[in-house]
């Protein structure tokens, strides 16, 4: 009988979602400062890295990775692939064959 450190597959650890919370909590708190500052102050300068409508959407992106690192959504990619894709089911047939 063997004891193992690690948790079962699939499973996290405590420390890998204090972590995970963290990252989500300091990404949060960086994306209202972000907000704040494009509410009340003006333009930083030119280029793109300084248009509001860029900035926008990196605080929009920011958000929706807190969302994403919250609720602990776990992509499977093989339910992305697309049933129609002809290639999908080759390498389908070819993988189920092995032993």
């Amino acid at each position: 009988m063997t004891i193992s450190a690690s948790p079962p597959s699939g499973e996290e650890t405590r420390a890998q979602i204090a972590l995970r919370l963290g990252i989500a909590l300091v990404l949060l708190v960086a994306a209202f400062m972000k907000a704040h500052q494009l509410a009340t102050a003006p333009s930083l300068g030119e280029g793109l890295l300084h248009e509001r409508w860029f900035n926008e959407l990196v605080v929009l992106g920011e958000l929706a990775f807190v969302v994403w690192l919250s609720v602990n959504w776990k992509i499977q990619f093989r339910e992305l692939k697309t049933d129609n894709c002809p290639a999908s089911h080759r390498e389908d047939r070819k993988f189920s064959s092995l032993p």
